[in-house]
């Protein structure tokens, strides 16, 4: 659980809850809370600024918490929450969309998208309004994907016609 990782990695490196919260623009009380209950739920922002002022990737904070990190995902777990977790069969084509740009997305609480690029946080959405403006995004890719087919029969055409008009030209040159 968090409390837990939080707990662990801060004093594995000798570093007081008063030097933490400092460091984070918090209280000693404030990470004492976090470690102690379990109805501590830091922002994203307090997580982010937790993991930089430890030195630690974000994921170690999370790990085992109420934090998935989809793209982290091994293929069978993603294969898992793509069937569970989602209300919406379209939200993981709009995930895979977003990864295949360099973005990775978390899920905290089971029904909020969490966006990172190059580890910082960008946005945390609902599923519903995620998938509200993804399927902007759905369709744009339900048109790439005609007209990358289109381009593709153009070619195959283009090449039957090349090869015909070069089997007549070889029919009256004999």
């Amino acid at each position: 659980m968090f409390k837990d990782n939080l707990k662990n990695i801060r004093t594995k490196k000798n570093i007081s809850q008063r030097e933490l919260g400092r460091q984070i623009n918090k209280t000693g009380q404030y990470i004492s809370y976090l470690e102690n209950t379990d109805e501590g739920n830091p922002s994203l922002d307090v997580i982010k600024a937790i993991a930089e002022a430890l030195d630690v990737p974000i994921d170690e904070l999370l790990y085992q918490a109420n934090i998935v990190n989809v793209s982290g995902a091994d293929t069978s777990y993603r294969k898992a929450l793509e069937t569970f977790m989602f209300d919406n069969d379209e939200t993981f084509k709009i995930i895979n969309f977003l990864e295949n740009n360099g973005y990775e997305i978390f899920v905290q609480n089971s029904n909020d998208i969490v966006i990172f690029k190059n580890e910082e946080l960008i946005v945390s959405i609902e599923e519903a309004d995620f998938n509200k403006c993804g399927n902007n995004i759905l369709k744009l890719i339900d048109i790439s994907k005609i007209i990358a087919d289109k381009f593709v029969d153009d070619i195959i055409n283009l090449k039957n016609l090349t090869q015909k008009n070069n089997h007549s030209s070889i029919k009256k040159n004999t």
